[in-house]
């Protein structure tokens, strides 16, 4: 057995705590976010966007699904599930077909969505 990443087959994003990122980010395959990321972040496949505790992104996100459990400012399209947990702490717009809010999550949200499978897919 290798004791290392094959880069080839390589299928998920980790960005680190304590790391600070600026611009427009275009990713596929599972994303853990656990730094603080300020810009535009699309994903590229219908993998999954998390946000740690440690994690903030303020900014614009496209995805299909994002689970949220540290901070987020700005908007959010998704076409699939926006999921806030008991620690999140989320400002702006929020646009999905399935929005779910544990309690004990803090947020200030302009929220819409939309069960029509041709809004979703014109996300």
């Amino acid at each position: 057995m290798a004791d290392y990443i094959n880069l080839q087959e390589q299928d998920f994003s980790f960005f680190g705590k304590g790391s600070r990122l600026k611009g427009s980010f275009n990713l596929s395959g599972s994303t853990h976010i656990s730094s603080f990321i300020e810009g535009e972040i699309v994903m590229e496949n219908e993998a999954d966007l998390l946000i740690e505790k440690n994690g903030t992104i303020k900014g614009k996100v496209w995805c299909h699904n994002i689970e949220i459990y540290g901070a987020y400012e700005g908007v959010v399209k998704a076409s699939g599930k926006v999921t806030l947990f008991p620690s999140a702490h989320v400002k702006g717009r929020v646009e999905a077909k399935e929005l779910r809010i544990y309690p004990g999550a803090i947020l200030n949200i302009d929220g819409h969505t939309d069960t029509h499978e041709e809004a979703a897919s014109s996300l």
